[in-house]
């Protein structure tokens, strides 16, 4: 498995966090929801870096809820945008 250094700072801040963590329900409802958003960005010919893959993946791992990952997702952003 490929390692991406930011995804693994992000993944210590989150995981440090302090917050309540999905049940295995919301993950799983979570994960539809994103496998959803994929598709829709393959129709439009968009697709998803492999670290932006292993992104959401460790915000499903860290069972993050949305409004937890949100800020997380604008700074891998902000960070790709600005380099």
């Amino acid at each position: 498995m490929t390692v991406f250094p930011l995804v693994e700072e992000l993944r210590r801040d989150l995981h440090a966090a302090t917050f309540t963590r999905l049940t295995d329900a919301e993950v799983a409802a979570l994960r539809a929801r994103l496998l959803v958003g994929h598709h829709n960005n393959a129709i439009e010919g968009i697709d998803p870096s492999p670290e932006m893959v292993t992104l959401f993946e460790m915000f499903l791992q860290e069972r993050a809820p949305l409004t937890v990952s949100e800020p997380y997702l604008d700074r891998y952003i902000a960070l790709r945008l600005v380099g």
